[in-house]
């Protein structure tokens, strides 16, 4: 977790460092890391929530099947590596 958070603070200061210089890309940077803060929450959220329901309502469809029996930390690598990706 320390690596990952330190590689993390890393990059995320050279790409504030290139940010600075340019105040359009300053504000497409910021508008591209809202975007996936947001979709990283709505990603877990979605898997969390879904487990719930079909815990709670006894739910047995296909789709709150797969969803609870995900795990956040697999889930939590399938965000890394698109984050990567990108």
């Amino acid at each position: 977790m320390t690596l990952c958070d330190t590689v993390n603070g890393v990059a995320m200061m050279k790409m504030y460092g290139s940010a600075v210089v340019d105040p359009k890309r300053r504000i497409g940077f910021n508008m591209v890391i809202t975007g996936v803060s947001a979709g990283s929450a709505l990603f877990i959220s979605v898997i969390t929530i879904a487990g719930v329901l079909h815990a709670m309502l006894g739910l047995t469809d296909p789709v709150t099947t797969f969803l609870a029996e995900l795990d956040l930390g697999h889930a939590g690598l399938v965000l890394v590596a698109l984050l990567l990706f990108i």
